[in-house]
């Protein structure tokens, strides 16, 4: 399964951040989906790759461009603006499915919530 995670695994001083609360439940996100044997994709346009790498040993990107178009899931983990504004659907394979933790992606291209 190929799996693209929307987290913001840093910390950030920015004032739309909610706190280490979110960034310790993003990383556990990503580890539990690798568990399961999932290549994981981070995409996160807020996050220093660096800093991502040093603090969790997670890859992420800043760059739409380095992310595939035929992921089976996409975890939609922190509510950032830019990623409501996203066709997360084109991202996913014809069976793929979306998975909100935040509640902050529209209701009808979503398959699941918290």
């Amino acid at each position: 399964m190929r799996c693209a995670a929307l987290p913001h695994p840093q910390r950030a001083a920015d004032a739309q951040h909610r706190g280490r609360f979110d960034i310790v439940h993003a990383a556990d996100v990503v580890y539990g989906l690798q568990e399961f044997g999932c290549r994981v994709d981070i995409y996160d346009p807020w996050a220093d790759p660096a800093a991502v790498r040093t603090e969790y040993g997670l890859t992420s990107f800043k760059d739409l461009k380095a992310l595939a178009s035929n992921y089976d899931a996409i975890v939609a983990a922190v509510a950032h603006r830019e990623f409501s504004d996203m066709s997360l659907r084109k991202y996913t394979c014809a069976d793929g499915v979306i998975f909100d933790l935040k509640g902050f992606v529209p209701r009808d291209i979503v398959d699941g919530r918290l």
